[in-house]
């Protein structure tokens, strides 16, 4: 019989560098970044809709934390997320495949029902987290402003 498998949870409190917040340009989507290079992951934060429209900048951003020597763990979450799209979720996939192209590791927490039934219908349920004991993220409950 097989032991399940147990994948890397953060447990730390955030006391990392916060990267600039980026917005797409039509506004649909902000996100927030968090690196910490000590216990080697980076966060981010996503508010509003991805989609066409802000998947490609989204997808830069989730390449370039991956590609940092310092980051084994890359982490989206998609608890503010209202809409998830094809090219969304296209682009949660190919972050995935370029982080494990660099040894790290890419999930995705804290996923909406809808949200959730998107990634399962796009067969990446294998990159939801489901055991996550996150401290208070960021976001606009602990002070942070998107521009």
């Amino acid at each position: 019989m097989d032991e399940p498998q147990h994948r890397l949870v953060v447990r730390a409190p955030l006391s990392a560098d916060v990267l600039e917040p980026f917005a797409s340009g039509d506004g649909s989507l902000d996100v927030a970044r968090v690196v910490d290079e000590e216990t080697h992951y980076a966060l981010f934060v996503l508010v509003g809709t991805l989609d066409e429209s802000t998947a490609p900048q989204t997808l830069e951003h989730l390449v370039a934390a991956a590609r940092l020597p310092a980051v084994d763990l890359v982490i989206v979450d998609l608890l503010r997320v209202a809409y998830l799209g094809a090219p969304g979720a296209a682009c949660l996939e190919a972050a995935s495949r370029a982080a494990a192209r660099h040894d790290a590791t890419f999930v995705v927490c804290r996923p909406s029902h809808f949200v959730r039934r998107v990634l399962e219908a796009a067969g990446l349920a294998g990159l939801i987290e489901h055991d996550t004991d996150w401290p208070d993220l960021p976001g606009p409950a602990s002070g942070w402003r998107w521009e």
